[in-house]
């Protein structure tokens, strides 16, 4: 196509916009044709189609998609063009004004031409000298003066000394002079445009990217910005190319320099910069501060150098405020972490029996055959005190028998019947069926029957005493203990420590 002209026919009907530039007509139509339209025939394209040629019963308009249009799309004219105080001339198409009635018959303070006035057009009293021109693709011509085509603000938007196209006027031989511009919202774009390698028509001649021969870049995801790695010369044209490499992810449409920033985790707007969104601990929570809008990604972390602290975080025992709510080690969320930590045990922040001290899991009891043997709440109640090593204590062994359920049991016998024993005094006194008494540690006759299968003494016993009636050591610790035929007891140790 040629290069555009400054004359263009527009011509606006209720729903479509036609313009002709040269020899080619844009159209751009919203409602298809109503059902009383024939398919048969060419639908009108321009009010001028439409025209019956006679002025004075008004102006037909091309409106296919009017309930009110014929078979070709036209809709007549529902009253004449001229006011009541004038006359109507067909052949010159004029509404003639009775001077000795009236000389301004619109009333708009201007008198008519052929009364001596300046009024263009004194049917009209938008049309006036003076009267400030409007941007329009209608034609019509406010100021009386067929050259302007709109005014200092709407005729060139983008200021690049040209008038938009859809500004326009009619002329006096009846034809519509419009401006150049062919997109008043690019400066760069209008009638002397220079075309470069971009898939716009920068010269408004209808033809895009014509004898541009430049450095392209590969657009794989087709946002219009190219991969500035992949440059390569070649004419235009090419859809999968464009001259812009400033894409920094070319996979991703949503991702290019002109992509709104939003809180996703990306670069949207290939800018580089860290404020758009602040995670330095990658918790996928952002700082507030962050200047990204909308997204998936929250703007509320209030310690970004720590990934296990944001609002879905868990408050633990630890005297820091995990989920940003402003509270610290709070007790519910606080204890349910310490038990976690705390295996066999019923574990509490910030309790540790008298004292209450922040950011510390203490145990506040074992579970039943466990035992916190080590001191650290940390592993709970590590000890298992069913053990031959720690039977119902920590560190405690059996010297006879076997532990059964935190517990030494001995040999069992028929009729054996188990009772207490204390040591009182230097003896032991046994309050089953028999008794046996003896003195303090050491006093007590040899030879002893507890002793190993090699003859050794057993680790643990420091005397014993045994005969037909039975069998009764001490331990190291002064502990009693006996064992007989129809009694046997367990003793208590100094200071009323139970040996078991």
């Amino acid at each position: 196509m040629g290069r555009l002209r400054g004359a263009l026919e527009v011509y606006l009907s209720r729903n479509c916009l036609f313009v002709l530039a040269a020899s080619s007509l844009i159209a751009a139509c919203g409602t298809p044709p109503p059902s009383n339209v024939d398919a048969g025939l060419a639908l009108c394209l321009s009010d001028a189609q439409c025209s019956d040629g006679v002025f004075c019963n008004g102006a037909e308009m091309c409106a296919p998609a009017s309930a009110d249009a014929d078979a070709r799309g036209c809709v007549s004219a529902t009253s004449g063009p001229c006011l009541t105080d004038q006359t109507c001339d067909n052949a010159g198409s004029l509404c003639v004004t009775d001077c000795a009635v009236r000389t301004d018959a619109d009333g708009d303070g201007h008198d008519a031409v052929v009364c001596g006035g300046d009024d263009c057009a004194d049917e009209d009293a938008t049309r006036f000298p003076g009267n400030p021109e409007v941007c329009d693709a209608d034609g019509h011509d406010e100021d009386c003066d067929a050259s302007t085509l709109g005014g200092a603000t709407d005729a060139d938007v983008d200021g690049d000394l040209e008038v938009s196209a859809l500004c326009c006027n009619v002329q006096s031989d009846q034809s519509i002079l419009c401006g150049v511009d062919c997109d008043d919202t690019r400066s760069s774009i209008n009638a002397s445009g220079v075309e470069v390698c971009n898939g716009l028509d920068e010269d408004c001649d209808g033809t895009l990217d014509e004898g541009v021969f430049a450095t392209v870049y590969r657009d794989l995801d087709g946002d219009g910005f190219g991969n500035p790695a992949t440059a390569r010369q070649q004419g235009c044209g090419d859809p999968l190319f464009v001259s812009d490499n400033g894409d920094c992810d070319d996979t991703s449409a949503a991702v290019n320099p002109e992509a709104p920033e939003i809180c996703d985790g990306l670069d949207n707007d290939c800018d580089g910069d860290d404020n758009d969104e602040i995670d330095a601990d990658a918790d996928q929570h952002l700082l507030p501060t962050s200047t990204c809008e909308g997204g998936p990604l929250p703007k509320d972390d209030c310690n970004d150098n720590d990934l296990s602290v944001h609002p879905v975080a868990t408050d633990v025992c630890n005297d820091v405020d995990d989920d940003c709510d402003g509270e610290t080690d709070e007790r519910a969320s606080a204890n349910v972490a310490c038990e976690a930590r705390a295996p066999g045990a019923t574990a509490a922040c910030g309790y540790g029996g008298a004292q209450v001290l922040a950011n510390r899991c203490f145990l506040t009891s074992c579970d039943r055959g466990a035992g916190d043997c080590d001191g650290q709440a940390s592993n709970g109640c590590e000890t298992d005190l069913t053990s031959e090593t720690n039977c119902g204590g920590c560190g405690l062994r059996c010297v006879v028998g076997t532990c059964q359920e935190g517990r030494c049991v001995g040999d069992t016998f028929a009729g054996v019947s188990f009772h207490t024993g204390f040591r009182r005094r230097g003896v032991v006194a046994l309050d089953g069926i028999r008794a046996v008494r003896w003195g303090d540690v050491g006093q007590l006759r040899q030879p002893s029957y507890l002793v190993s299968a090699g003859g050794a003494p057993i680790v643990g016993v420091a005397d014993s005493f045994g005969d037909a009636s039975g069998e009764c050591w001490v331990s190291d610790e002064g502990a009693a203990q006996c064992r007989g035929v129809a009694s046997a007891a367990w003793g208590v140790g100094p200071g009323g420590r139970p040996w078991l």
